[in-house]
This record gives structure tokens, C-alpha cells and sequence, in this order.
């Protein structure tokens, strides 16, 4: 994914991805092992498919100092702002590549 972003010369803030139903809203030992390793990205993982809308129930992460480490409530709320007018382009990632991720 990085060299993807790389090649296109974006910069990837941060990452999300989602967990089914019934596995927690946290980075797993997989996950932690390939998702993108840069310091300063933000990893979010939203839980129910995709389906869970608050915001306090994802897993929030950022990569420092080698691993990815969580960020606590209040952490977050010093250091991340969510509004409802924010917008996101949404792309999907897989062993086929990268593309925009198809209207629900």
C-alpha cells in the first residue's frame, strides 16, 4: 500500500479497515504485522463490518517508535478532531491491487 501511495507521490495520513461482526474493533497480531509501518500513521479499526458509527467504539492507533500503540480517549479528543462534513476517499486494497472502493 505505501509503495502504491508512493509511485502516485500521495502520502498516506492514515489507514482504516474493518473487523466483522463479533471480532473487537482492534489492531490484531496480523494486522499489526502488515499494515503500513510509518511513523506518524494513523490506524483506525471500525468493528460490525463497517456498521458500528460511533466513533468511541473504533480502535485508534498511531505507528511510533517501531509498533503501532493505542490512543486513548483522551488522547484522542486533544489530538483529533471528527466532524460530520468531513469527507474520505474511499479506496479498497487487495492482492489484485489498489482502486476506488464501488458505491454500496
Amino acid at each position: 500500500m505505501s509503495r502504491w501511495a508512493s509511485e502516485r507521490s500521495w502520502s498516506l495520513l492514515g489507514i482504516c479497515h474493518t473487523h466483522g461482526e463479533g471480532i473487537p474493533a482492534k489492531l490484531s497480531p496480523q494486522d499489526r504485522a502488515h499494515l503500513v509501518r510509518a511513523p506518524g500513521i494513523l490506524a483506525v479499526v471500525i468493528g460490525s463490518g463497517g456498521r458500528e458509527t460511533n466513533p468511541q467504539q473504533w480502535g485508534w492507533y498511531e505507528f511510533t517508535s517501531g509498533a503501532y500503540h493505542t490512543i486513548g480517549p483522551g488522547e484522542r479528543l486533544r489530538r483529533l478532531r471528527l466532524t460530520s462534513d468531513a469527507q474520505a476517499e474511499v479506496w479498497m486494497a487487495d492482492r489484485h491491487g489498489c482502486r476506488p472502493m464501488a458505491d454500496p
